[in-house]
């Protein structure tokens, strides 16, 4: 496959992960009926990326791979609870194809010296 060819597949896949996981997190608030501050609690660390995300920037994507282990934390520690639902599922999925995308992308492009 051409580098060219990976590089916008890995944007398209990354940019639609996070839109997804963006989603789900809000579903799943939602679902449980979740006050406002815990919206903007769980929201806010994720939306800080959205613009450089949208850019596809090198430096975002590294930086949104720390903070995506905040939330690989809190989905692994509702999956352990007794009450686990179908979104918490779909969230730690998310979270683990965010950050391979996300890492995958930013190496390759820093690797071949892409921007």
């Amino acid at each position: 496959m051409e580098l060219e060819k990976k590089v916008s597949v890995l944007k398209i896949l990354t940019q639609s992960s996070y839109w997804m996981l963006f989603i789900a997190l809000t579903i799943n608030l939602w679902i449980q009926s979740a006050p406002l501050v815990i919206y903007f609690l769980t929201l806010f660390p994720l939306s800080i990326f959205t613009v450089g995300i949208v850019q596809n920037k090198i430096r975002t994507l590294i930086w949104l791979c720390f903070v995506l282990l905040l939330y690989f934390t809190i989905s692994i520690y509702k999956l352990s609870g007794n009450d686990s639902q179908i979104f918490d599922k779909i969230e730690l999925i998310l979270c683990i194809c965010l950050f391979i995308f996300s890492c995958v992308n930013a190496r390759i492009r820093q690797k071949n010296g892409i921007n």
